[in-house]
């Protein structure tokens, strides 16, 4: 069984990582094709590598895209929104729907409780 990296492993593979985006930025900060690109990494330099520092923070934001997933699919078959509004509408409803089923609520009960 494998021991974990202790706060002070982290820390240096933190800083290690963030050594190398800082040296890729200096790199091609200047290039035209990808200045846009480098001005966006810079700007998420100081919270791109949390998950190194704080193990209980995912590396990956999956858990964000299977919540939008559901929202997708019901969208897909019911052909689009028909008006200017409904994209906002559905959007609140999910909202609610997808944090009650987060923390393991009855969608339907919580609903009419708003009724």
């Amino acid at each position: 069984m494998g021991t974990f990296p202790t706060t002070e492993d982290r820390q240096k593979t933190h800083d290690l990582l963030t050594l190398r985006i800082k040296i890729m930025i200096s790199k091609y900060a200047d290039n035209p094709l990808l200045e846009k690109f480098m001005t966006k990494l810079k700007n998420a330099l100081p919270h791109m590598f949390t998950f190194v520092l704080n193990p209980r923070v995912p590396s990956t934001n999956n858990a964000a895209e299977r919540s939008l997933r559901e929202i997708v699919v019901h969208r897909k078959i019911r052909g689009g929104m028909k008006s200017e509004n409904t994209p906002n509408i559905m959007g609140n409803i999910f909202t609610c729907f997808m944090s009650w089923k987060a923390q393991g609520l009855d969608h339907l009960a919580e609903m009419a409780k708003y009724l």
